[in-house]
């Protein structure tokens, strides 16, 4: 609905665009042409790089925010894995 760009639908037409479009599938053809519109994307920022003072300002931002438990977690097991495979290649 990109035509609706900073239109603001109410929440009644919201539903009946809902239930418009409750129960259709697109069509096997339609599919594929999806798909291979979709293969093959890079990233718009392959092969770019920030700037020293963006670099700066992100590293800045993200100083002192704390982690969650469960990142916390996460981070001790990639790094167990990671000593663990080192040590295995070694002996």
């Amino acid at each position: 609905m990109g035509r609706h760009k900073g239109f603001k639908m109410s929440d009644e037409h919201k539903r009946k665009l809902s239930e418009s479009k409750k129960g259709k599938t697109h069509s096997e053809e339609h599919r594929r042409k999806i798909s291979a519109s979709l293969k093959g994307r890079k990233s718009p920022y392959l092969g770019k790089t920030h700037s020293d003072e963006t670099r700066r300002r992100m590293s800045e931002t993200h100083k002192g925010k704390p982690f969650s438990a469960e990142h916390c977690r996460k981070i001790s097991e990639a790094k167990r894995k990671y000593w663990q495979a080192r040590k295995n290649e070694t002996s």
